[in-house]
């Protein structure tokens, strides 16, 4: 195997790694600190790849170096101490913004993170500049390697649970350090036989075993989240994904298989009147989740219930095994089909199909995310799902939608929707509070709400409930602010909200995000905890810690090389390489969000999306010589605008196709720009020689500046407006790489 080949062969498994780790670290901290603060630790540890590179600008004899696998190999092993010692450290994330002693913690945990990075950062950073004139071939290997890594992480976490996953995605890294010493080889040998032993004990030795609510009797734990079964009592169950979303699994006598059961649970809000009431034949659950609601319609009569539940590893619990037979083998039972997918696409592919669709404190957060992407949200509570919804609904069908807080916002969403759909939109909806249960319903119907329903069934059946329940809609005084809402609008009462209560749209999906930055005090951060539902910003106040950061942190970090005198980088080139990293990672997060609207489900879109996008970027980045020079900027511009005034169409005309089908709409939406975006980056090695290093450290730096500033600049104005910012990085960087070709002089001497 010749020098180039067997480079890029390493080049690709460092990359798959350190793809891999991002992936797989992401699902860790998300279950253990809530997805704000993974989003938070593992977009500072990947910050380590770009500064890693930046060590070739001071020890450039590593790139010519046959040792230098030892990099590869210390990255491996280095990789598993990172999520073992940060799980362990007591630190409050809660209380960052007062407690210097949690500030060291964190910066210590963060610090262990980052040393897989920095070594392979500099690995490949050495290898780029080792091979400067084959450029194109390395960076299409890189980018090729973390496609697979991305891939081969998912597929890990779901065969073998994630603390296993999170060790065997170290094993490419360790191949990687394969080298000419003996030493070497024998110390890659160890370190492949440590790691395939660590396997064994990954599960806990690498995520310690804290206290816990009641006796947890299964566990499953991959790609989608951390799935824990407690035994409450000899009638009840909980389950809890992640430690934030949590239901009740109820135990029946008898078999659902063979008729109803003996006997019914008390169910803290009993919907059987209703669907009695509405004689509803076909009822959609969303978020079925327990089953409890599934339940309820069977025993309230309904022909036929679908379970629609995006996490297809609590159905797989919840049908086989021991779980299945607590609740009575229900989801196995006659008129019951379970699918694992998402509510939305399923909503929109039965049009006027349900007399009843049920969604009990469905929560929004992304199933599966990476790195900067742990703040996403699905689409489940926008303006235009609550129209999808309603166009799924039966001749007289109602949706009936309860939840702890986003009530406020959802009414927003639901008066906006109706509106749009040319609707008295008042007449439409009923909204009732259950105070003593902390809980609100919005009611929404296809026609105008029977006054029977709104005077006599549903008061009666949220007063057999809670007591003290009572409508905010229809109400003769607008006291609360729901009732507000309706009256005049959300617009007239923002001032006066303590938490943000717009309507949530696809372009803005985050109605789980209720922080406001004029409710920055110390009293909302002591209700913060890992929410936002007091209205403090603290996912705003995260993404703006990382760009911090980069801009504290890396920006002067990767100026250190002029500061020095080393010549050979011009201004011109290293905001060239800023801008094409940023601009790509603007494009991949946003693009990671959205395809979910076509493909539905979140555990597909983000391997699908990764593996396209990578992929054509390798490919651009082999052919990356040919074409003109003005060609992948303009085209990349260009489709992205186009992306924008047609995406919306397309889901609309191909959201009820085969998923097949949608797959592969997908791929090809995002496979041309994807191979003209593998393109700037090694045409810019011609003009900057063996500096390649140092652009290669400035675009992984920039690389996490534009990850997070696409989160930002979502939370605040859509995103639309990144995917604009990213349109104006490419022809930023299009002006750049002309004055790039005019100067005579782009590389200094060395």
């Amino acid at each position: 195997m010749s020098p180039l080949r067997r480079d890029q062969v390493a080049i690709g498994l460092v990359a798959a790694m350190l793809v891999a780790l991002e992936i797989v670290w992401t699902r860790i901290f998300s279950a253990e600190f809530f997805y704000s603060f993974a989003f938070l630790v593992v977009s500072l540890a990947v910050l380590g790849l770009g500064l890693g590179a930046l060590s070739l600008r001071f020890w450039p004899a590593w790139a010519t170096s046959p040792r230098i696998g030892i990099a590869a190999f210390l990255a491996s092993g280095t990789a598993v101490l990172g999520p073992t010692a940060i799980t362990r450290l007591p630190i409050e994330f809660v209380a960052l913004g007062r407690s210097g002693a949690d500030l060291a913690l964190l910066a210590v945990g963060v610090g262990l993170l980052l040393l897989p990075y920095l070594a392979g950062g500099a690995f490949c950073a050495a290898l780029l500049r080792r091979h400067r004139q084959n450029a194109a071939q390395l960076y299409a290997a890189d980018l090729v390697g973390a496609a697979s890594g991305g891939i081969a992480a998912i597929a890990a976490m779901n065969a073998f649970g994630v603390p296993t996953a999170a060790v065997l995605c170290c094993i490419p890294g360790a191949l990687a350090g394969w080298g000419p010493g003996r030493y070497q080889r024998t110390g890659t040998l160890a370190l492949l036989v440590a790691l395939v032993g660590a396997t064994f004990a990954a599960d806990t030795a690498l995520v310690p075993k804290a206290p816990t609510k009641a006796p947890v009797i299964a566990e499953r734990w991959d790609a989608m989240g951390r799935i824990r079964v407690y035994a409450y009592s000899a009638a009840e169950r909980g389950i809890d994904i992640d430690g934030a979303a949590n239901m009740l699994l109820y135990r029946v006598r008898g078999d659902w298989r063979e008729g109803l059961p003996v006997g019914t649970p008390e169910f803290s809000l009993d919907l059987r009147p209703l669907i009695r009431a509405l004689a509803a034949e076909r009822v959609m659950v969303v978020g079925a989740g327990g089953g409890s609601e599934v339940m309820q319609a069977k025993w309230g009569g309904a022909q036929r219930v679908d379970a629609v539940e995006v996490n297809a590893g609590l159905n797989d619990m919840l049908i086989h095994g021991t779980q299945a037979a607590f609740f009575g083998h229900l989801y196995e039972s006659a008129g019951v089909a379970v699918h694992s997918t998402d509510a939305r696409v399923y909503a929109r592919q039965h049009p006027a199909a349900f007399d009843l669709i049920i969604s009990r404190s469905s929560n929004t957060f992304a199933a599966l995310s990476s790195g900067a992407f742990a703040l996403a949200e699905n689409y489940l509570f926008t303006t235009e799902a609550l129209a999808d919804f309603y166009r799924a609904l039966s001749t007289d069908g109602i949706l009936l939608i309860e939840h702890q807080v986003y009530i406020p916002r959802l009414t927003s969403a639901a008066l906006e929707s109706l509106r749009e759909l040319g609707l008295a939109a008042e007449n439409y909806l009923t909204v009732y509070d259950l105070p003593t249960q902390r809980r609100q319903v919005l009611v929404l119907g296809r026609r105008p709400l029977a006054r029977t329903l709104v005077d006599t069934t549903l008061p009666a059946l949220f007063a057999a409930a809670d007591p003290a329940s009572r409508v905010l809609h229809p109400a003769p005084t607008a006291e609360h602010l729901i009732s507000q809402i309706v009256a005049d609008g959300w617009e007239a009462h923002w001032s006066t909200a303590a938490i943000d209560i717009s309507p949530p749209t696809d372009d803005r999906p985050f109605v789980a995000q209720m922080g406001r930055w004029d409710r920055l005090d110390r009293g909302r951060q002591q209700q913060a905890l890992a929410f936002e539902f007091a209205g403090f910003p603290l996912a705003r106040l995260l993404v703006v810690a990382v760009l911090a950061v980069v801009v504290a942190v890396g920006v002067p970090l990767l100026l250190l090389p002029r500061r020095w005198g080393q010549a050979g980088l011009s201004g011109i080139a290293w905001l060239y390489f800023a801008a094409i990293g940023m601009g790509y990672m603007l494009i991949e997060v946003v693009w990671i969000q959205q395809y979910s609207l076509l493909l539905g489900h979140s555990a597909y879109t983000f391997p699908i999306v990764l593996l396209a996008l990578l992929l054509s970027s390798g490919a651009g980045s082999f052919y990356s010589q040919r074409g003109g020079p003005w060609l992948p900027f303009v085209f990349v511009a260009a489709w992205t605008a186009a992306h924008l005034v047609l995406f919306p169409h397309i889901v609309t005309i191909c959201g009820g196709l085969d998923w097949g089908v949608r797959v592969a709409i997908s791929c090809a939406l995002i496979a041309p720009p994807g191979f003209l975006m593998g393109m700037p980056f090694p045409r810019a090695a011609r003009y900057v020689g063996e500096c390649i290093d140092w652009g290669f450290a400035i675009n992984g730096v920039a690389s996490v500046f534009g990850a997070a500033l696409a989160v930002f600049i979502a939370l605040h104005w859509g995103f639309a407006i990144a995917l604009w910012a990213a349109v104006g990085c490419y022809l930023g960087a299009l002006m750049m790489m002309r004055s790039m070709a005019r100067s005579k002089k782009s590389v200094g001497p060395h």
